[in-house]
């Protein structure tokens, strides 16, 4: 079934994608859709998702796939508070690396990407299941100096020296807890 292997819900791909039935689904559930696509060019997956994002912008044929999909997602930034976008990296073993000392003993992990945006939409293989909590009062938005948005902070556990900013957003499912990225 098409539903299936496009990840795209039934209901989408059985009533059209009206904005107003795309706009259930939060930004990393529709990011998510496009992690099996195929196509000719490195960018076509972020030109193929601005429909799906109701934004604009210029088609560059060889700016290459990473700089094509920082750019979409941040024209849609431009228009969104769901903050489901930087939602990212859930099983995804090759965003982060083991690091050894120097007698080859693993002392822990070591972040390859530290950006607020994914390179790709593969990342967001996991963010299909995403949702938002509720919608935003605090918008967000990107500035020279890059994503100015206000978060809660927590500590990661009481021996950690880890913070992390706590997400308008939540697993499906899970309605207790929310979803936090590394600070």
């Amino acid at each position: 079934m098409l539903a299936n292997t496009t990840k795209i819900t039934f209901d989408i791909l059985s009533l059209g994608a009206y904005w107003t039935l795309l706009n259930r689904y939060s930004i990393a559930q529709r990011m998510s859709w496009a992690v099996m696509r195929q196509i000719m060019r490195p960018e076509d997956i972020s030109y193929y998702l601005l429909g799906i994002f109701d934004v604009n912008m210029a088609l560059l044929y060889g700016e290459g796939q990473k700089k094509a999909f920082i750019r979409l997602q941040e024209e849609i930034l431009k228009k969104s508070t769901d903050q489901s976008i930087l939602a990212w990296g859930f099983d995804m073993p090759d965003v982060s690396e083991d690091v050894h000392d120097e007698l080859g003993e693993n002392i822990g992990k070591r972040i390859l990407y530290s950006g607020v945006l994914a390179l790709y939409p593969s990342w967001f293989v996991g963010a299909g299941e995403v949702v938002e909590c509720w919608t935003a009062d605090n918008p967000f938005q990107m500035t020279n100096g890059g994503l100015r948005i206000w978060l809660p902070i927590i500590k990661d556990n009481l021996e950690s020296q880890k913070w992390l900013a706590v997400l308008n957003c939540h697993p499906k499912a899970d309605f207790e807890h929310q979803i936090a990225i590394p600070v």
